[in-house]
């Protein structure tokens, strides 16, 4: 039997329930972020950015853009996938691929619930590991905004702000949004 086969309301071996794979619900659970947000990063004379998420490769993956305007903070796009390491039950892990026009690139743990968006780099990768960095969004009641910061530690114990953003949701208008609707989304 495979993951999208089974009727059993119980998790059964293969990590199925009627509500489909863990891997359907972990992809699920990001389509809260799908759509065009405002990125105000909050660092006098920093203008506001827009970031984006989309679905891609027949939606088994997100793909993140972050554009702002200026120089100190490079455009960058992230590509989120489930987390092949996580428990059969746990359907809010994730990793993050980052990669920026600066040449960098990273890796990130990443965990997302209703409430919470946690990111995490302690591990070296592709980049030397200079120091570690952590993120952590807490959405609104209405999802529609999400207040984050970026923290920095030289030695994981002591962290730092590295700096403060909030994400606004651009509501599309209604013609955008029924030309947008598809049901082969999870």
């Amino acid at each position: 039997m495979n993951n999208t086969e089974s009727n059993n309301s119980e998790i059964n071996e293969a990590g199925t329930d009627d509500g489909g794979s863990v891997r359907h619900r972990a992809l699920a659970r990001l389509g809260g972020l799908v759509g065009n947000w405002t990125e105000h990063v909050h660092i006098p004379g920093v203008l506001a950015g827009q970031m984006s998420f989309e679905w891609v490769l027949d939606a088994q993956f997100l793909l993140q853009r972050s554009t702002i305007p200026g120089t100190e903070f490079p455009d960058s796009i992230g590509i989120i996938a489930v987390a092949e390491d996580g428990d059969a039950g746990d359907a809010g892990r994730f990793v993050q691929h980052y990669f920026d026009a600066r040449g960098v690139s990273r890796h990130y743990a990443m965990a997302l619930d209703e409430r919470t968006w946690t990111l995490l780099r302690d591990q070296p990768d592709e980049t030397p590991l200079h120091f570690l960095q952590r993120f952590t969004g807490t959405f609104a009641d209405n999802g529609a905004t999400i207040s984050a910061v970026w923290e920095r530690s030289d030695d994981g114990r002591r962290w730092r702000t590295d700096f403060a953003l909030t994400y606004t949701r651009i509501l599309p208008t209604p013609a955008i949004a029924q030309a947008h609707d598809r049901s082969d989304i999870p």
